[in-house]
């Protein structure tokens, strides 16, 4: 898995996926669960416009600085059209 996730993350246009604002959060401090939706957020193709698409993550921890567990969630429809839409704003900006 780690392998997959280092190769599809520095190809062309997911290695342009530079921010991720979260929108919100929650922390469950008795299971141990983090919870969160944030956005993954292309880097600016060169005109200012902005392409990302929503993720909700959830994280288990295990102790020691350690997590045991993480799962991320998103619509690949919405992942697909913001790639597509940040690749087209990027060749008209060259």
């Amino acid at each position: 898995m780690k392998r997959w996730y280092r190769e599809a993350f520095s190809a062309e246009p997911l290695k342009y996926l530079w921010y991720y604002p979260v929108e919100w959060d929650m922390i469950d401090e008795q299971r141990g669960w983090v919870s969160c939706q944030f956005w993954c957020r292309m880097a600016d193709p060169g005109d200012g416009s902005i392409h990302e698409f929503k993720c909700f993550s959830l994280l288990k921890y295990a102790g020691d600085g350690l997590w045991s567990y993480e799962e991320d969630l998103w619509d690949p429809s919405e992942m697909e059209a913001a790639l597509d839409a940040w690749v087209e704003a990027k060749a008209r900006c060259q």
